[in-house]
């Protein structure tokens, strides 16, 4: 596994670090060296804006796969997280937006 160590010191755990590692994610982006710290170690909400490609997918999830692993009540639920994590992170943001159903209701905007 590469050097993430930039990823530990931000908290983020083993299981996901060597994800990232296998996805080539060696290195936090400055929006996930924001935002991770408050809301791994602090249990807080983030909000970020920053342009497209800046990391701002794994800035919000990787706190929420973080929480799901302190929660786990098997090694069965961290094989199947570990198998779906990069096709959860790795799609891209817009398609998930358009499977959203307020999508079909754009009433929001």
């Amino acid at each position: 596994m590469a050097d993430m160590s930039a990823w530990e010191v931000l908290g983020v755990p083993k299981e996901v670090q060597r994800g990232l590692s296998e996805q080539s994610f060696t290195t936090p982006t400055p929006i996930q060296t924001l935002s991770l710290p408050p809301a791994i170690f602090h249990h807080r909400d983030i909000i970020g804006a920053a342009e497209t490609g800046s990391g701002k997918t794994l800035a919000f999830g990787i706190p929420i796969l973080t929480h799901m692993l302190g929660h786990k009540s098997s090694q069965e639920q961290v094989v199947k997280l570990q198998k779906i994590l990069p096709k959860i992170m790795l799609q891209k943001p817009q398609k998930l937006v358009m499977e959203h159903p307020s999508s079909r209701n754009p009433s929001w905007h």
